[in-house]
């Protein structure tokens, strides 16, 4: 098995607590603590449990497609498609985490500033935390 020597840009991502770092399934450099802890997430992503989510996804797809057709359809003015693209997603996410849509397809706006917090974080967090490889996997056979 190939594995990759994770670069520092994994460590900035983790919080620090009393002066030590606490890492998380995300941002951790090791790999034996990443497996551990990704075996208890595993079964959340299985196909037999995605397919539980689609009803969730089934119910806000039709309200965005309803959404779509009574704000967009002959009617003057433009669609931001990505942004009502990220609305559906976030609403998708509320209903499969929470069960309940955030709001953004029905109001139609950023609920609670959400959208445009994220892209204030990612304006920061894409110089400040650049992914910088430490190794590339190569063809080249190991001596032995």
């Amino acid at each position: 098995m190939l594995t990759l020597k994770q670069s520092d840009f994994y460590v900035v991502q983790q919080s620090v607590v009393k002066g030590h770092s606490l890492p998380s399934l995300f941002s951790t450099t090791d790999n034996d603590f990443h497996m551990q802890f990704r075996r208890c997430v595993n079964s959340a992503f299985a196909m037999s449990a995605l397919v539980q989510y689609e009803p969730f996804v089934d119910n806000t797809t039709k309200l965005f497609l309803k959404q779509t057709e009574r704000l967009f359809i002959d009617k003057p003015g433009t669609c931001d498609f990505t942004q009502w693209l990220q609305f559906y997603a976030f609403d998708v996410i509320g209903e499969i985490t929470y069960s309940k849509r955030h709001g953004f397809i029905e109001r139609n706006e950023d609920v609670d500033g959400i959208v445009a917090y994220l892209t204030k974080l990612f304006l920061y967090v894409a110089p400040v935390c650049p992914p910088r490889f430490t190794s590339l996997p190569t063809n080249e056979a190991k001596p032995n």
